[in-house]
């Protein structure tokens, strides 16, 4: 037909590797050095009236733990003006292995 679809809404979604660690750090760090080399890019796609933030999803077994982000970090998510949202999920024990 030719006809153009116009979506008010996408994303990308990236899974990093396990080996990078069990923290959320390294994580953080592998995902920003990639994002910020393009950092006027992220910007001019804002004036251009895009949202833009880094949801992580975070798991862990009980309900106890939860990401530790260092200062450094929170400073590169604040110079890229990105928001962190971070979902909890705990896992049952039983269910880990």
């Amino acid at each position: 037909m030719g006809g153009e679809r116009v979506y008010d809404n996408s994303g990308w979604m990236v899974e990093t590797a396990p080996i990078l660690g069990a923290t959320i750090e390294p994580h953080l760090d592998w995902l920003l050095s990639r994002i910020e080399p393009t950092a006027s890019e992220l910007a001019a796609l804002r004036v251009e009236g895009a949202d833009a933030r880094i949801d992580c999803y975070w798991s862990s077994i009980g309900m106890s733990g939860g990401p530790w982000i260092t200062a450094k970090t929170m400073a590169r998510l604040v110079a890229l003006d990105l928001d962190l949202v971070v979902s909890f999920y705990a896992v049952d024990p039983d269910d880990a292995d």
